[in-house]
């Protein structure tokens, strides 16, 4: 679970955040995540290592945050 990594880095008022993981998160983790970041505007850029199996979460954060995905074959 993401949410602590990511409420931790957002507090420390970074340029961009990279969030590299198999997407497999608990139920609402991507949207907290994209709630905690609504006001501080970081671009969290994911990347999936997991072949897309948790694509929709990643994909769903990067695009609240200006960020980018990418899919690690």
């Amino acid at each position: 679970d993401p949410r602590g990594a990511i409420d931790l880095a957002i507090g420390l008022d970074p340029d961009a955040i990279f969030l590299l993981t198999d997407g497999e998160f608990p139920d609402g983790a991507g949207s907290a995540i994209a709630a905690r970041n609504a006001e501080a505007r970081v671009p969290i850029h994911c990347i999936d290592l997991g072949g897309a199996l948790g694509a929709a979460p990643l994909k769903a954060i990067a695009e609240a945050s200006n960020g980018t995905y990418a899919l690690r074959r």
